[in-house]
């Protein structure tokens, strides 16, 4: 029987992650030992344990008497099994693997160590390698590599997604700032008023949130998502907040669609352009984005999982073709940082975060984007006093604001 010492050990899970080909210096091996001659090995992937191990030695020799002891493993499920399944993908839930002189165990049983890192750290398969491009070139798919996040354990096939589905190209991209607009209803401006702070809102809180995962479904052919591969996007999603804006300003279509119909205002801001993704807008039977479907649900079928790696940084940042009236942009914020505060708008929860306003730069603190321009809407209730009170209001808290009233009096 193999005897593993704990040298031995962390040579073992050092050698595996030495051949981990995509991002292997996101890796590290942190050990503590413990009291009676138990040391823990924790393999840490982006500040997440991936894969704890529990060195212990079982014979020992204590005041002249050999004592023999043992570990058992104990798994508990305190919530719906999906959310335990989601929690051990993302590391939030340890991977324990017992491992004596004589063996490595967890609840499943014994085997030899490797085999417990090829479940929880496996390496490429040259043979799935060579089909994921075999694949990629039948489709005439242009791409620079493929890697095996042994995180994920995912292909990950590395190419520009915006070249591939010959997207367009944005013609403000080389300008500095950009005026941008954002409709809101009259409640929403009048909190804006009363906090002085601009909201941002979980890109998960929306009244379809098919909507959000939309590029999934366009890429990969998860039409038919489970509602637990649902719930778990959800909550990867949740510390994700955006606001929305248009190139649009005071345009019948937008008051209609986001300014209570003209019983609202219109908010322009000075933004930097390279804080704002402009949504690029893809035709629901774009034939690139059908062979790319195609080849992810064939591999799949033979138990192959691919990512294509751009889509990470698209996912938020794609619509499909029945949006563009909207011409939008994004501000993303997308930090480490845990949000903390909720709300409850019509019986949806969302997850928000507030960011002041600075009086002194007339910048919405953090995210740095200014207050420029407020369009007053021609049907807001009380017209008479609403009017002069918001231009007044408006005027005192808010540094050099241009001030005007809508010239839409209809709305299509």
């Amino acid at each position: 029987m193999k005897r593993y010492s704990l040298q031995e050990v962390i040579d073992i899970v050092q050698e595996r992650i030495n051949a981990i080909s995509y991002h292997k210096e996101l890796y590290k091996i942190v050990s503590k030992e413990l009291p009676d001659d138990i040391t823990i090995i924790d393999v840490i992937y982006k500040n997440q344990c991936v894969l704890s191990l529990r060195y212990m030695v079982t014979n020992r020799f204590i005041g002249g008497q050999m004592q023999v002891r043992g570990s058992f493993y104990v798994y508990a499920i305190n919530y719906p099994e999906w959310y335990h399944q989601y929690k051990e993908t993302v590391g939030k839930t340890e991977k324990i693997v017992f491992v004596s002189e004589f063996e490595a165990h967890t609840s499943g049983g014994s085997k030899p160590l490797t085999s417990f890192l090829d479940e929880f750290l496996p390496l490429a398969k040259e043979e799935d390698r060579v089909l994921v491009a075999s694949e990629l070139d039948k489709q005439n798919i242009t791409y620079s590599g493929i890697s095996f996040d042994s995180y994920q354990k995912k292909y990950i096939v590395q190419l520009d997604l915006k070249e591939v589905l010959n997207l367009a190209k944005d013609n403000s991209s080389n300008e500095e700032y950009i005026t941008l607009y954002k409709y809101m209803p009259l409640e929403t401006y009048h909190s804006m008023l009363q906090n002085m702070t601009f909201r941002m809102n979980s890109i998960v809180s929306m009244n379809d949130v098919s909507e959000t995962f939309w590029m999934n479904t366009l890429l990969y052919g998860n039409e038919k998502q489970s509602k637990e591969q649902i719930y778990e996007g959800v909550i990867k999603s949740k510390n994700v907040l955006i606001s929305s804006f248009s190139d649009k300003a005071d345009d019948p279509i937008m008051w209609r669609l986001y300014g209570n119909t003209g019983n609202g205002v219109c908010l322009g801001f000075s933004i930097k352009r390279k804080d704002v993704d402009k949504i690029y807008y893809i035709n629901n039977a774009d034939q690139t984005c059908a062979a790319l479907k195609e080849i992810a649900k064939g591999l799949r079928s033979r138990n192959i999982e691919v990512i294509y790696e751009d889509n990470e940084d698209l996912q938020y940042r794609i619509k499909s073709t029945i949006y563009n009236i909207e011409s939008e942009y994004r501000l993303i914020w997308k930090k480490e940082e845990q949000i903390e505060d909720i709300a409850l708008y019509n019986g949806l929860l969302s997850l928000y975060k507030d960011f002041k306003y600075d009086k002194g730069t007339g910048l919405f603190k953090d995210i740095n984007i200014k207050l420029t321009e407020l369009i007053i809407g021609n049907n807001i209730p009380y017209y008479e006093s609403n009017y002069p009170l918001l231009i007044a209001l408006s005027d005192e808290k808010f540094n050099n604001l241009r001030i005007q009233p809508s010239e839409i009096d209809s709305f299509r």
